[in-house]
């Protein structure tokens, strides 16, 4: 015989007006880089060019980062590119 349970328990969650805001504002960067990368693709399909996916990384996030911190994403990329290619 299998126990059953009578009712659902029920949680609840109440967040800091800080903790509330969080999760708005990392979603509002990831839906302008993911913009920024479907751009990206757009304008590289207008030029007849293959674009694959850390090429078009580095491009959404070289528009949304330009500064010198990107440099190390783009060594990465490079490197993963190479790799792939030996």
């Amino acid at each position: 015989m299998r126990a059953t349970a009578d009712h659902a328990k029920r949680a609840y969650f109440h967040p800091t007006d800080a903790r509330a805001a969080a999760p708005s504002r990392m979603f509002g960067c990831v839906r302008t880089v993911c913009n920024l990368a479907l751009a990206a693709l757009a304008e590289a399909w207008a030029r007849q060019e293959r674009v694959n996916y850390s090429a078009t990384s580095v491009i959404a996030v070289d528009r949304f980062f330009p500064s010198s911190r990107v440099v190390l994403l783009r060594a990465a990329a490079r490197r993963r590119r190479r790799h792939r290619a030996a």
